[in-house]
């Protein structure tokens, strides 16, 4: 009976946050900004492409540059050192920023206030993206807060290296591209039914790489072999 009574509310509560997309979504369309309206979006490159651009115009700008050298510092003086050479490198990359513009599918997101990140996945793979409410606008920044998991969003931003290291793209533009009006699970890799992934696959291949990239390859000699 209390396994029956957890399925009901389970159901009850997917069944509300579905109702919410619904109603976000709406709200969207009543205001002109149906994004089902938006048919094509200026990409201009995809997730891989930015990363291999980003590092072959970091060597070219910061290939001959030293790491800073903390050794015999404090650690409050070896902090200050580091971040110091981090901020003189952003400067000189910012300087030569390389711009793009991206359209994927946003898998993970958190707000802190003022600024947020996001992991947006195309074909090629992922990049994070920081989008700050200075950088978009208040009221696209508003609207970017409203955005869920799943949604296909367009990004137009700069390319940059946070201080952990990541390669990521500061937006400056963001574009509601498509609506998920579905939940897609927080994890799928330990579904081995395979009537159930055959009958999910669009599930299974968003959320699993692997998967999308077997399929594509097999398309891929599918085509080859009808063109023979």
């Amino acid at each position: 009976m209390a396994g029956n009574n957890q399925n009901k509310n389970a159901e009850q509560d997917v069944n509300q946050l579905l109702k919410v997309r619904r109603e976000k979504l709406a709200a969207l369309q009543e205001a002109g900004n149906d994004p089902f309206q938006i048919t094509k979006y200026d990409q201009t490159h995809h997730t891989l492409e930015v990363k291999d651009l980003y590092e072959k115009h970091e060597a070219e700008l910061l290939g001959n540059r030293p790491a800073p050298l903390t050794d015999g510092l404090d650690e409050v003086a070896a902090k200050e050192l580091i971040n110091n050479d981090y901020n003189e490198r952003r400067a000189i990359m910012d300087a030569q920023p390389i711009n793009v513009s991206l359209a994927g599918r946003m898998m993970f997101k958190r707000v802190m206030g003022k600024a947020s990140f996001c992991n947006i996945r195309d074909l090629q793979g992922d990049v994070q993206v920081y989008v700050a409410r200075d950088s978009v606008g208040e009221g696209p920044y508003a609207e970017f807060k409203k955005t869920d998991i799943g949604d296909i969003l367009g990004i137009k931003g700069y390319v940059f290296r946070t201080k952990t290291g990541e390669i990521s793209v500061h937006a400056t533009d963001v574009v509601l591209l498509s609506k998920s009006l579905q939940i897609l699970p927080e994890k799928y890799h330990g579904i081995t039914n395979t009537d159930l992934r055959y009958r999910q696959r669009y599930v299974d291949l968003i959320m699993n790489p692997e998967v999308k990239d077997t399929f594509i390859k097999r398309s891929k000699i599918i085509s080859s072999i009808r063109r023979f």
